[in-house]
C-alpha cells in the first residue's frame, strides 16, 4: 500500500518517535550506564542485572530505531505497534496480577504512569491499514 493511499498523520507519528528517542532512550542510557543510581532515583527493587540490562538494551534499541522512524514515520510505524503490544502485555500479564496480589509499590505506579501515555498515543497514531496491508 502506497503512503499516499493510507490515511495517517506523519507529525503525530513523529511525536511518538521523538518520545522514544528522548524519554525512552534517555532512560535506557541512564539504566545501562548507572543502574545502581537509577534504582535509587526510582526507588526500584533490586533486579537481576542481566535481565534488567536486557530490558534496558531493548528500550535503547527502540529509541535508536525511532531515529529512523522520525525520518520515515510510516515505514517504521510497526515499531510503535510492537511497543504498544509489549506494554499492553505488561499491563495484562504483570501489572494486573501485581494489583490483585496487593498494593503496588511506588516504582510500579511510576512505571504505569510512564506507560499509559505511550499506549494511548501509539494506539491513536498507528496507521493500522498500512500495518495490516496484504
Amino acid at each position: 500500500m502506497e503512503p499516499d493511499k493510507v490515511s495517517y498523520h506523519p507529525n503525530w507519528l513523529r511525536v511518538m518517535f521523538a518520545l522514544n528517542i528522548f524519554l525512552t532512550g534517555g532512560l535506557a542510557i541512564f539504566l545501562i550506564v548507572a543502574p545502581n543510581t537509577a534504582a535509587t532515583v526510582f526507588s526500584s527493587p533490586a533486579q537481576e542485572p542481566l535481565l534488567s540490562g536486557y530490558a534496558s538494551s531493548y528500550m535503547l534499541g527502540i529509541a535508536i530505531l525511532s531515529i529512523a522512524g522520525f525520518r520515515s514515520p510510516l515505514k517504521f510505524s510497526p515499531l510503535l505497534f510492537l511497543q504498544a503490544i509489549v506494554k499492553i502485555i505488561w499491563f495484562v500479564g504483570i501489572l494486573i496480577p501485581a494489583m490483585v496480589a496487593g498494593p503496588l509499590s511506588t516504582f510500579a505506579i511510576e512505571l504505569t504512569a510512564m506507560f499509559i501515555p505511550y499506549i494511548i498515543g501509539d494506539l491513536i497514531v498507528i496507521p493500522y491499514k498500512y500495518i495490516f496491508k496484504k
